[in-house]
C-alpha cells in the first residue's frame, strides 16, 4: 500500500486494517484457524484494543501435543510452540510496580535426548533461567520453574517470555502452562504441577489450551503515520494464498524488490 501527500503540507494519517473476529493478531502476523495468513509491516506505530492478559507473539497453539507420563494438571497436555524460533511472549495486567510469584510449566514430548531443546525463560523483574526440559525432568515428565517477578518498569504489565537458546539443535521454544500467584505465596512446585493450587492463582493459563487467549482483542489494527509535504510511504503486507501460510516478516528472504521482480516475471510469462 502506497500513501502519498498531495496538498503540500505535513499531515498525520491513520490507516485502519479491519480483521475478522476469528482472526488472531500476533506480534508480526495475523492467523486464522492456527495458520498465519498475513505478515504485518514493521517499523510502524500500531494501535489496538487489548485484553487484561494474553499472548503477544507469533507462536502456534498445539493442543494435545504434550503426553505427560504421570498424573498432573491438564495444562501439560497442550503447548504453544515458537516454530522457526519465534519467541513466546505473554503480558498480564497488574498494579504498577506489583510483585508476584510466577510459575512456568513444561512437558517435553518430542525430544527424547537432553541437549536438544534448550530454553531461556525470562520473567520481568526476576533473573532469567535456562532449562533443558529432558535433562531436568525427562521426556514426557512435567516440570516447573518459579520466578519472583515484579513490574520492574512500572507500566502496569507483567511480561514473560520463553526463547530458544542460540545454537540449540531444536530452535523452537515451547511452553505448557503459566500460574501467576500473589506475592509471598511461595507455591510448592509439586503441588502446582499436580493442579492442586490453581484456585490460589490470580492467573492460570493452559497455554495453547482451552482458556488461552491473545492479548490483542482483534477486529481492527490502526497504523499511525506522518506524511511530509509531497512525501510518500509504502507499507508491505505479505498475504498467503489459499491453503498456504506466511512466515514472520523478519524471517522471510523476500524483500519488496524481490517480490516486485517475481510478480513482473510471472505476468511477463503469463502474457
Amino acid at each position: 500500500m502506497r500513501l502519498a501527500e498531495t496538498a503540500g503540507q505535513e499531515i498525520p494519517v491513520r490507516l485502519s486494517l479491519g480483521l475478522p473476529e476469528t482472526a488472531r493478531l500476533g506480534a508480526k502476523t495475523v492467523s486464522l484457524g492456527g495458520r498465519p495468513v498475513l505478515g504485518l509491516p514493521a517499523g510502524v506505530a500500531v494501535s489496538q484494543a487489548t485484553r487484561e492478559w494474553g499472548w503477544a507473539d507469533d507462536a502456534l497453539a498445539m493442543p494435545g501435543w504434550g503426553k505427560p507420563a504421570v498424573e498432573c494438571d491438564p495444562a501439560f497436555r497442550n503447548i504453544r510452540a515458537g516454530m522457526g524460533g519465534v519467541p513466546i511472549l505473554y503480558r498480564f495486567k497488574v498494579e504498577p510496580k506489583a510483585k508476584a510469584d510466577v510459575v512456568l510449566g513444561f512437558c517435553e514430548s518430542h525430544c527424547a535426548l537432553p541437549g536438544q531443546r534448550l530454553l531461556i525463560c525470562q520473567v520481568e523483574g526476576a533473573p532469567a533461567q535456562e532449562v533443558d526440559p529432558v535433562a531436568r525432568w525427562g521426556q514426557h515428565h512435567p516440570g516447573a520453574l518459579l520466578f519472583a517477578a515484579s513490574d520492574a518498569n512500572g507500566d502496569g504489565m507483567l511480561e514473560l517470555s520463553v526463547l530458544a537458546k542460540p545454537g540449540a539443535p531444536d530452535p523452537n521454544p515451547i511452553l505448557n502452562a503459566i500460574w501467576v500467584f500473589p506475592e509471598g505465596t511461595q507455591p510448592n512446585l509439586d503441588q502446582v504441577i499436580a493442579g492442586k493450587l490453581n484456585a490460589l492463582a490470580s492467573r492460570y493459563v493452559q497455554v495453547g489450551g482451552a482458556n488461552d487467549q491473545p492479548l490483542a482483542a482483534g477486529g481492527r489494527v490502526e497504523y499511525a503515520l506522518k506524511l511530509p509535504a509531497r512525501g510518500t510511504q509504502e507499507l508491505t503486507f505479505l498475504v498467503a494464498c489459499p491453503g498456504s501460510s506466511v512466515p514472520p516478516p523478519d524471517q522471510t528472504t523476500w524483500t519488496l524488490e524481490k517480490l516486485r521482480q517475481s510478480a513482473a516475471a510471472v505476468w511477463r510469462d503469463w502474457r
